[in-house]
């Protein structure tokens, strides 16, 4: 997998495709598991096929958790499910899947899928940017980028003392664009924060960022500075949402 490393500017912000309201009516706390599904290569229609008809057996089983997802640019899936504000739910919601009825002829995964990375995550309002008069409507998303910052060991309260900075500056600039930040609390290579941005598309996303470097300055340059130095390496993946594979519960 190609991953770009951002090394100068914290300025490419990314997105999962998930709704701005969906975390704007939720105060801090809110978990979330992340699966990344690595598909043989040529083997994409054949997980799709696979993954619908998962989420009709999570219909069946009455899943009570909201599973979205995305499609990465490099032929990866991020599939991400939504958990209450506390961690025992990932307790309920591994014991709801195993609960779910049996695939009626199941595929063989070995012949599709690679791998699948897992980790678990929780959103942090006081790291993130949520303008009351947001650009876009949650609809007109059809683009999304995702940074990780791996920051050094120690570093988190440093790091999250900038991201707080810049999310004041954007405040204060009036940026409309939202930005969602979550922090790692299950997984590897820890500590790692996640950065979440949308856009209609990706000249759209190049568009506004370019404008959103303008007018936040030299100020937030400097804490981009800042916040690369604490970093070990920083990741960027783009993704376009698939609605088709999204599992959003009725009950």
């Amino acid at each position: 997998m190609k991953r770009e490393v951002l090394v100068v500017a914290l300025v490419v912000v990314g997105a999962f495709i998930v709704s701005s309201e969906t975390f704007a009516q939720d105060d801090e706390g809110r978990f979330g598991v992340i699966e990344e599904v690595y598909v043989v290569p040529g083997m994409g229609p054949e997980f799709e096929a696979a993954a619908k008809a998962r989420t009709l057996r999570m219909a069946a089983g009455n899943v009570s958790f909201t599973q979205l997802a995305g499609g990465s640019e490099n032929g990866f899936y991020r599939f991400l499910t939504l958990l209450a504000n506390d961690f025992s739910s990932l307790d309920r919601w591994r014991e709801e899947v195993a609960a779910m009825p049996p695939a009626a002829s199941p595929a063989n995964a070995a012949e599709i899928i690679q791998r699948i990375d897992r980790s678990v995550w929780r959103y942090r309002s006081d790291l993130s940017h949520l303008p009351e008069n947001p650009r876009l409507e949650d609809s007109e998303f059809g683009f999304s980028r995702t940074v990780r910052l791996y920051v050094k060991f120690g570093a988190e309260a440093e790091a999250s003392t900038l991201l707080r900075q810049i999310a004041a500056l954007e405040k204060e600039a009036n940026v409309r664009d939202p930005r969602f930040v979550s922090s790692q609390v299950l997984g590897s290579d820890m500590p790692v924060f996640e950065l979440q941005f949308f856009a209609l598309d990706a000249a759209d996303y190049y568009r506004q960022t370019a404008r959103k470097v303008d007018a936040l300055g030299e100020a937030f340059q400097a804490l981009v500075t800042q916040v690369n130095r604490l970093c070990r390496r920083v990741e960027v993946e783009n993704y376009i949402p698939k609605p088709e594979l999204t599992y959003q519960p009725t009950n």
